[in-house]
């Protein structure tokens, strides 16, 4: 990792292929980028398993796993050209779990990352969605430590 100056910062910025991730990881770089500023981008894939039998995997399911790694690896692809493009330095990481929020704040918290804020996208859902989906934003926003700027959705609120 590179030595940061005084004013540079480590940021976590989750990715998904959502447009209101895109519009976070635009939002930083017009907004608030500076040279020097370290950039982790974190994609957490919740798997879809479905089609299993007791503890043998199905070749259905396996080759899903693999369409899904796929497209993980494309979208990971695709963030770190846009690092590139805009001289940005940084890494693309992934994990794997059903907690999204949990992985991102235990992530960003890291004493390998120790990021110095989280930026990430709304997904905008509705007051009732939200209360009965809980949002990965404000499970974030109320469990780390760490300064949160929440990028808002196109949905209704």
């Amino acid at each position: 990792m590179a030595s940061k100056t005084e004013n540079s910062k480590c940021v976590v910025i989750p990715v998904d292929s959502s447009d209101n991730a895109s519009k976070a990881f635009d939002w930083y770089v017009s907004e608030i980028h500076r040279p020097g500023d370290k950039v982790h981008l974190l994609h957490v894939h919740q798997p879809v398993l479905t089609g299993y039998q007791g503890w043998k995997f199905t070749g259905e399911v396996h080759d899903r796993l693999e369409q899904e790694k796929k497209k993980v690896m494309t979208l990971l692809s695709d963030y770190k050209a846009k690092l590139k493009q805009h001289k940005i330095e940084g890494d693309a990481h992934y994990k794997i779990s059903m907690n999204t929020g949990d992985v991102i704040v235990e992530f960003s918290e890291d004493e390998n990352i120790k990021a110095d804020i989280i930026v990430i996208g709304s997904r905008g859902l509705g007051a009732v969605r939200r209360t009965i989906l809980g949002s990965v934003s404000d499970y974030v926003l109320h469990h780390t430590k760490i300064p949160v700027i929440v990028i808002p959705g196109h949905g209704k609120h």
